[in-house]
């Protein structure tokens, strides 16, 4: 027999929830679920499934990237510009 190893998480109490609630639904504890997942991994050589960040995650993180820029620019060179040049700069719809 394989000697065992205990691992400790710690997890968001209203997510753990979620996931027992949908786990018991199927009929798996969340011990069983996770030591498929691990088991996945080392028969894979990676993540059982394709990660991604969510694309609304994408165009946030890229809005605030191209903020950042700005802001880098302005500090370099400070000018003055109107409301509207701003807005049109951004792309904010008014």
């Amino acid at each position: 027999m394989k000697k065992m190893k205990t691992i400790s998480i710690q997890i968001n109490q209203e997510d753990k929830k979620t996931i027992e609630d949908i786990l018991l639904k199927l009929g798996v504890p969340i011990e069983t679920a996770i030591d498929i997942f691990l088991k996945q991994i080392a028969l894979t050589g990676g993540f059982p499934f394709k990660v991604t960040l969510p694309k609304k995650l994408i165009e946030d993180e890229i809005d605030l990237i191209a903020y950042k820029k700005a802001i880098e620019e302005y500090r370099k060179n400070p000018i003055s510009f109107s409301h509207e040049e701003v807005i049109e700069m951004l792309k904010i719809e008014k």
